[in-house]
């Protein structure tokens, strides 16, 4: 970073006094902690941009925050193929305030508030510096995708023996794989201490900030290679130096293979550096904080502040060189071990950290381990940089983690605090919020159909109203109740006089009807017709007999009596014959032979008499 970057708190806000001026677009009150570490830069805010993807609004930007031992760095970057640095700031820690300060939330929510301009505006991430994690690839036998994360957890339950309620772990799978020429599918896995995750959690709700996730360090460098525009091929060994550790990372593309944490980093060049010091300087001014400082500061060739004016950066070089050799040592015996075991030789190292800006240390390490030498730089290349003071190797090494960070994604990074139980509890929701919706949105389709439905029949019972109306219409005047009463009265009078004219017609239907039936051979000698007149009233107190037949109406009755000419045999025939037709007329009941006798009738000879009894309708 800028000179700038490189002063302490105190000695930062004095200058922003000096110059007269506040960072511009800092909120109005702020605790006395985020006072006193207002930010050496200007802050520039932005409107949020969202991009709408599959499951409906998403947020626009990613925030990458990196809590180190002595400042606070913060990338933010767009989302998309191409992300693009949005803002960058590296804030130093006021005097006496570390991460394990009651009051360092309100820092953090200050400056995060600074950066992000709205804590709504992107995803924060996040990671754990600490050396107590444990990264490994597990390999299972090929499930089904839902199984796969259950079989990876079991699987090393056997082997690691972990406790839940005091490890953190997520898994993330890599794909298949073919071992010993059996297909298996590979899962990383991601083991951390419980606490160290919950606690930088907390660190960030006391700030009031929605923590998207929290990743280790491979972890952030697995977004880097998963982001890198072309992959280089190869095994490549990530080794990433830190203030009280490092980290080395074996790949093969964007696959982990190995990972192993060093009990070594910047901080025991640092005391190499601060033994070396006169005695009365290191009491009076130089810490082991100050010390690393002036390290980096005199192997990048930058300005420093006191007490290292006597020293030039070859003689750091010197003093730190058989630190370094140890360090070399260490990283050596841990790609011997990875070949021993995996049969595979790493083709490059890849330098992670501040330090390594410096051409000399990297030559030294390269040449230490017979490999060629690269540099783990997520941000070349990702917009303007030289806006975010980022144009310099070493400033952008300095935030190359923040900026790593800022490149994860909840769909493959792996993430401590939101891990693989609490992803398949969220889609679990997400499934039955789907299938709620899906439901409500069949039971609005149903309801409009049936609404549609029923108006459509309202609609059509109200034009066959229309038309009734129109048709009732025609009748004019409009009927009413006198002239209803005076129709029925007439309709009355009518009826009457056609019944009268049917009981006077009667007589000569019923002769007409059986003319019509009567066979040929077939004489009527005489005709009786009982219309059904009502006969007396019988005395009173006089009963019927036992057993006799209690009529309860008039009796319409027709009696014939008839003889049937014509040869004896046919008698039979022709009485059955004229007895259907008779049976089969509408004015007439079903015939009863009351009597039937062959007689001799001169002149005729043989013929058959017969009286029928036949009821009239």
């Amino acid at each position: 970073m800028k000179k700038r970057d490189r002063l302490d708190s105190t000695e930062a806000l004095l200058q922003v006094i000096r110059e007269g001026a506040s960072p511009q677009g800092a909120p109005g009150p702020v605790s006395s902690a985020a006072e006193s570490a207002a930010p050496l830069r200007k802050v520039r805010f932005r409107r949020p941009r969202f991009s709408l993807g599959f499951g409906g609004l998403r947020r626009g930007a990613a925030l990458g925050v990196d809590l180190r031992e002595d400042s606070l760095c913060m990338v933010k970057m767009s989302r998309g193929d191409s992300p693009r640095v949005l803002d960058a700031a590296r804030m130093p820690y006021p005097d006496g305030l570390t991460p394990d300060s009651p009051d360092f939330s309100a820092f953090l929510g200050d400056c995060l508030r600074r950066m992000n301009g709205g804590l709504g505006q992107a995803e924060i991430w996040t990671l754990i510096r600490s050396s107590d994690f444990d990264l490994v690839p597990v390999l299972i036998p090929k499930v089904s995708p839902r199984r796969v994360e259950e079989s990876a957890y079991w699987k090393l339950q056997k082997e690691r023996k972990f406790s839940d309620e005091e490890s953190m772990l997520d898994l993330r799978s890599q794909g298949p794989v073919s071992d010993k020429g059996v297909d298996k599918i590979e899962v990383l896995a991601c083991l951390a201490r419980r606490e160290d995750v919950e606690a930088v959690a907390r660190l960030f709700s006391r700030a009031g900030v929605q923590l998207a996730g929290v990743t280790t360090i491979p972890g952030v460098q697995l977004n880097a290679l998963r982001r890198a525009g072309t992959d280089p091929g190869g095994i490549a060994a990530i080794l990433h130096m830190d203030a009280g550790f490092s980290c080395i990372t074996i790949c093969e593309g964007r696959k982990v293979l190995f990972c192993r944490t060093i009990k070594s980093g910047a901080n025991s060049m640092a005391e190499a550096l601060l033994e070396s010091m006169p005695d009365a300087l290191r009491v009076q001014s130089l810490d082991l904080a100050a010390s690393r400082r002036l390290l980096s500061a005199k192997l990048l060739c930058q300005e420093s502040a006191a007490g290292g004016e006597c020293l030039d950066p070859e003689a750091v070089f010197q003093i730190v060189e058989p630190a370094m050799g140890r360090l070399a040592r260490q990283v050596e015996r841990t790609l011997d071990y990875f070949f021993a075991n995996f049969g595979q030789r790493v083709e490059r190292i890849v330098f992670s950290g501040e330090l390594f800006a410096c051409a000399q240390v990297r030559n030294f390490m390269a040449g230490q381990l017979g490999l060629r030498e690269e540099t783990f730089d997520p941000l070349l290349h990702r917009g303007d940089l030289a806006r975010w003071a980022l144009a310099e190797e070493s400033d952008r090494l300095d935030m190359a983690l923040a900026g790593a960070l800022a490149f994860s994604d909840g769909a493959f990074t792996l993430n401590l605090h939101e891990n693989y139980r609490r992803r398949a509890a969220a889609r679990r929701r997400a499934r039955l919020n789907d299938l709620v919706a899906a439901a409500a949105a069949l039971l609005i389709v149903v309801a409009g159909g049936l609404y549609f439905l029923g108006q459509t029949q309202v609609r059509g019972r109200e034009a066959e109203l229309r038309r009734m109306e129109q048709t009732l219409a025609r009748f004019q005047p409009p009927l009413e109740a006198p002239a209803l009463l005076k129709l029925a009265a007439d309709v009355g009078v009518l009826r009457r006089d056609l019944k009268d004219a049917g009981e006077r017609l009667e007589t000569l239907a019923v002769l007409a009807e059986l003319s019509n039936i009567l066979p040929p051979n077939v004489k009527v000698l005489n005709l009786t017709l009982d219309f059904g007149k009502a006969s007396a009233p019988q005395p009173q107190g006089r009963q019927p007999a036992q057993g006799a037949a209690v009529k309860n109406g008039p009796t319409r009755l027709m009696v014939v009596d008839a003889m049937i000419l014509g040869d004896p045999g046919e008698f039979d025939t022709t009485l059955s014959r004229f007895l259907i037709e008779l049976d089969a007329s509408p004015l007439f009941g079903a015939p009863v032979i009351h009597s039937n006798a062959v007689q001799d009738f001169v002149p005729e000879g043989k013929v058959m008499h017969v009286v029928l009894h036949i009821g009239l309708a």
